[in-house]
Parts: structure tokens; C-alpha cells; sequence
């Protein structure tokens, strides 16, 4: 695992460690991702054949999910948007690039610059939407450059997987009335003409989306596996029992 929050734990074997210790297949992956296949599976993003999903909150998050599936990339990294350069040179926020994504146009970003702007008026991101609205003007220059910075992020993503759609959320949305129009027509004006208006950003539907999406990701890794339990039930239930049993205790163990 990778948990720059944790000392001690960078590049701890812990499936293989709960595998080992339960006999069970086990899965682990980061809270934007199990978020994303949440909302891809039952959530806003469930009628379209690719997802990506992004999070900005305390720092800024992403997961692309096609055919319900986690795309995870050759080191479980894929989707690891916050750590993109997005201002070549500026702020640096921890172990991340200097001007990466997080670091720029998070929420923790967007309260380190109102609070360097004004002070004990602002103690989170929604304060500096707040006050762009009534019409500070420093705000109004930091909820410009949220927008700018966020809609090349879009933009950038969508060249490189071109996804069905983007399903966005975290603390930060929970200002996007004052922002959200702005956003969405500023990424179809950086995107190729071909792309403009056929990539709709939709808000998340789900309340606990990591949470549930948590639960779900065995259930997408393992279909395969599952099928493969289900058969071999079914083929021990037909040596012992008549049709009908084996055929209700079958249907009894796919729906368990």
C-alpha cells in the first residue's frame, strides 16, 4: 500500500497479510476509487458503458471504471489525478509534485488560499464561495482559478480515456451552484469540437458511496470466481438430489 498518512506502513503487503490469515480472496483500493464503482454500479453514472469519477474534498481523487470494473493500472495507481502538475512550479503539498492538482484546486487548497487572503473569514472551501458570491473580489479570483484549474483537469482526463461520462462530488460540490454552469461550459470549451456536449458531467447520487463501494468491490473482482463456486455447488447438489431440489438450492445459492 501507499499511505504517505502513515509511517511505517509504505508498501505493506496487507492483502497478502489478510489473505494469508483468513484463507479468503482479498482486495484493498482507496476511497475515490471504491467511491467511483459505487456510483458507477448503482449511482449516477450506472446507464453509461465508462465512468470517471472524481472526488475534491480534502485532497482530489479519481477512478475510471469501464463495464463496472476498476481500472487499476500495472501498479494500482491508475486515477491518481491529485498528484498531476497542473500549475508547473507552484505550491507543493506534501510528498505530491509542486502545482499538482490537490495542491491547487482542493478544498484544502481553496482554504489555504482564503484564509492567506482573508483571514479567520474563511475556515473551509465553501467560505470562499461564499464570499466570491457576495462579491469579494480576492475570492473571486481564488474561485476562478478553482474553476480554470478544474476544467483543464476534465479536459486533460477526457483526451486521454475519453469517458462516457464524469461523475463529480466531495465537500467542494456542495458550493457547485455558485460554480457548477461555469464549470461544465469552460471544459467543453478546452475539449476537441467532436467531444463538446457528448461527455455530460453529472453530480453523485450515492450519500455513502465509499462505504458501499467498498462492499461491492470483491463482488466485481470475483465474478468469474463466483460463477466458478456456483458450478461446482451445483454439479455436488445434482449427485444427491432430484431436479427440483438442486434447482431451487441452486437459485438459493446465486442469490447468496
Amino acid at each position: 500500500i501507499m499511505a504517505s498518512n502513515l509511517p511505517g506502513f509504505e508498501n505493506y503487503p496487507i492483502c497478502h497479510k489478510l489473505k494469508e490469515k483468513f484463507g479468503l480472496p482479498t482486495f484493498i483500493d482507496n476511497d475515490a476509487n471504491v467511491a467511483g464503482l459505487a456510483e458507477a454500479i448503482l449511482g449516477a453514472g450506472k446507464d453509461y458503458k465508462t465512468n470517471y469519477f472524481i472526488t475534491c474534498s480534502t485532497g482530489v481523487g479519481g477512478a475510471f471504471v469501464v463495464d463496472k470494473k476498476l481500472v487499476s493500472g500495472g501498479r494500482g495507481h491508475a486515477g491518481e489525478i491529485g498528484n498531476m502538475i497542473l500549475v508547473p512550479g507552484g505550491y507543493k503539498q506534501g510528498a505530491l509534485n509542486p502545482g499538482a492538482v490537490e495542491g491547487e484546486i482542493s478544498g484544502t487548497a481553496l482554504t489555504r488560499k482564503g484564509k492567506e487572503a482573508k483571514g479567520d473569514l474563511v475556515k473551509h472551501a465553501g467560505d470562499v464561495f461564499k464570499l466570491a458570491a457576495e462579491g469579494d473580489e480576492a475570492c473571486q479570483k481564488i474561485a476562478e482559478e478553482f474553476i480554470d484549474g478544474f476544467s483543464t483537469l476534465l479536459a486533460n482526463v477526457a483526451h486521454t480515456v475519453d469517458p462516457h461520462c464524469f461523475v463529480l462530488g466531495g465537500g467542494v460540490f456542495k458550493s457547485k451552484a455558485y460554480f457548477w454552469d461555469e464549470l461544465e461550459k469552460r471544459f467543453n470549451s478546452k475539449i476537441h469540437v467532436g467531444m463538446r456536449n457528448h461527455i455530460p458531467l453529472l453530480f453523485k447520487e450515492i450519500d455513502d458511496c465509499g462505504a458501499i463501494g467498498a462492499a461491492m468491490l470483491p463482488m466485481s473482482q470475483l465474478d468469474c470466481v463466483l460463477l466458478f463456486y456456483f458450478n461446482f455447488v451445483f454439479d455436488i447438489i445434482h449427485e444427491k438430489e432430484d431436479d427440483y431440489e438442486k434447482k431451487s438450492r441452486f437459485r438459493i445459492k446465486w442469490r447468496c
